[in-house]
């Protein structure tokens, strides 16, 4: 790649992206989630005028739960909106999946659960849609 890269001047544990032309030029970067968290984005999508969507969850706390997080950036990066749920202690939340509708609402998958025993063999969640009307999208 040529041109300027991704370069952090510091250790942040939560999401990192950056947003790359078509022709391969870096264009801007952005942290998502809380430092000290460690964040993990599962899907994102780019609405009709170029404003990215960002869906993640967050590693957080004591009990090893996690919250779902959401988040808008317009062209140049810029955070417009935050969205997220936290469930119960100690279950699992996580904004794994998103839909921009063709009226710019925002549907948000929050799959939300947790290991059923302490073998790490088998785990539940439970799927919820969150639905967002006035986001600008």
């Amino acid at each position: 790649m040529t041109g300027d890269a991704v370069s952090l001047d510091r250790s942040f544990t939560g999401e990192t992206f950056a947003k790359i032309s078509s022709s391969g030029q870096y264009q801007w970067w952005a942290e998502f989630g809380y430092d000290g968290l460690d964040s993990s984005c599962f899907d994102t999508a780019i609405d009709a005028n170029g404003k990215l969507v960002v869906s993640c969850s967050d590693a957080q706390g004591d009990d090893g739960s996690s919250a779902a997080l959401a988040a808008i950036y317009d062209q140049s990066g810029n955070q417009l909106s935050f969205f997220t749920n936290e469930g119960a202690g100690g279950v699992s939340d996580a904004f794994a999946h998103l839909l921009i509708g063709t009226s710019g609402t925002l549907f948000l998958l929050d799959e939300s659960g947790d290991w059923r025993d302490q073998t790490a063999t088998s785990e539940y969640y439970v799927p919820s849609t969150f639905v967002y009307g006035q986001t600008g999208l």
